[in-house]
């Protein structure tokens, strides 16, 4: 995972020892291929990043967009104290 933070722009600007402390407050979380990881409306909790695989983005039930190893999603929900914009 500390390659894969290392490698997100969202932590680009970050030294080691910053990554360090991120990667440090992560924890491990694993899904099924069908699972639902976050849902449009619902309130956010975490941000995600990818370590391995692929998920789908969908706004109103289209695909918007598909995020692999080392992409992230569900910051905007926690940025702008919003509900979730998409279902991941």
């Amino acid at each position: 995972i500390c390659e894969v933070v290392a490698n997100n722009i969202l932590f680009a600007g970050l030294d080691d020892r910053d990554r360090d402390v991120i990667v440090d407050a992560m924890e491990e979380k694993s899904f099924s291929a069908d699972d639902v990881i976050i849902k449009q409306g619902d309130v956010g909790d975490f941000f995600y990043v990818l370590d391995t695989g692929a998920t789908r983005i969908e706004v109103n039930g289209k695909k918007v967009a598909e995020v692999g190893t080392g992409g992230s999603f569900g910051e905007l929900a926690l940025m702008y104290n919003a509900p979730r914009a998409a279902t991941v």
